[in-house]
């Protein structure tokens, strides 16, 4: 495993360095030790006022980062293959693990990427809700539950909250790559998981 001063060796957003304080480390059972840089989530304990923005487009504006990689440390590794593993994600939500980047020892990337938001107007135009602030205004227990954990209500999201709360029902325990919910017990072994399918 990584500590961030063994794996980042350089971090500059738009310039400026960046420190510890702009990356929230959390473990996961699938891909290690993992960091989520200027994360909105509120369990990540960054402050909203240290969130890094950028209007401007370019290499110069962006984040840029030079991380060491350990390669022998997966050289017996049926699974594992050196390298790192990117997701790019709305910062309010947890990575979608569908969506990796895998980057290879030795090389430098340029990854370019531009964000849209949609939204749809609410009452009497769709059946979308106005301010979701409060989760139990709303009749959804997958609303309710994914509010609670102060995430943002998406299809993915609820998705997800969904298939952990059956696995907590069949299994007694939480998916690790899942959204956790009610800190429940985590499953240990796919022996533990099997239970669901």
């Amino acid at each position: 495993g990584y500590d961030f001063k063994d794996f980042f060796i350089s971090c500059f957003f738009a310039l400026n360095d960046c420190s510890l304080n702009d990356w929230y480390s959390y473990y996961d059972s699938a891909y290690g030790l993992c960091f989520t840089f200027n994360s909105q989530l509120s369990h990540f304990n960054i402050n909203s006022e240290t969130l890094k923005n950028s209007s401007q487009a370019g290499l110069m504006s962006g984040l840029q980062l030079e991380v060491f990689v350990k390669e022998n440390e997966y050289e017996n590794s049926p699974i594992m293959s050196s390298g790192a593993n990117i997701f790019i994600h709305d910062n309010r939500l947890r990575p979608n693990y569908k969506n990796e980047i895998k980057l290879m020892p030795g090389t430098r990337n340029n990854i370019n990427l531009e964000k849209y938001v949609y939204s749809k107007l609410s009452s009497p135009y769709s059946n979308c809700y106005e301010n979701l602030d409060s989760s139990s205004d709303h009749p959804s227990y997958l609303l309710q539950k994914i509010l609670s954990l102060n995430m943002s209500y998406n299809r993915e999201n609820c998705y997800f909250a969904y298939i952990q709360l059956n696995t907590i029902e069949k299994c007694n325990c939480s998916n690790p790559i899942f959204i956790i919910i009610d800190n429940s017990k985590l499953c240990s072994s796919i022996s533990e998981l099997i239970c669901y399918n």
